[in-house]
C-alpha cells in the first residue's frame, strides 16, 4: 500500500469529485489529535491512500459546486445537478495503516 500526501483538502475533495472507485472521504483523528480525511484508489496491482490532514470539519457532507469550482459544508446533501456531494465517513478504529500516516 502506498501513500499520497495531499496538499489540501480542496485537493481531495477534487479527487473524490473525479474518482472512479466512489467519492466518500473518510475521517479519524490519530493519536496525536491530528485530523485525517483519507480516500484509497489505485489500479489492479497496488493500493494508494490519498489522504491531507486538515482541521476538523464538524458536517457529514461535502458539495463541490462544479460550476464555480466551490466548497460547500453542510449535514445535509445540497441535491442540485451543479453540486456533487462527498459523504464524509466517520472511522472510530482502524489497524489497517496505523503505521502508515
Amino acid at each position: 500500500m502506498k501513500r499520497i500526501e495531499l496538499k489540501s483538502i480542496e485537493d481531495l475533495v477534487l479527487l473524490a469529485s473525479t474518482s472512479p472507485f466512489g467519492s466518500a472521504i473518510q475521517h479519524f483523528e490519530n493519536e496525536d489529535g491530528e485530523n485525517i480525511y483519507f480516500m484509497f484508489g489505485g489500479t489492479r496491482g497496488e493500493t494508494y491512500i490519498f489522504y491531507v490532514k486538515s482541521e476538523k470539519i464538524n458536517n457529514k457532507f461535502i458539495n463541490l459546486d462544479t460550476t464555480q469550482n466551490k466548497i460547500v459544508y453542510s449535514d445535509k446533501p445540497i441535491i442540485d445537478p451543479k453540486f456533487k456531494v462527498i459523504p464524509i465517513i466517520e472511522v472510530e478504529k482502524q489497524d489497517l495503516f496505523k503505521d502508515l500516516l
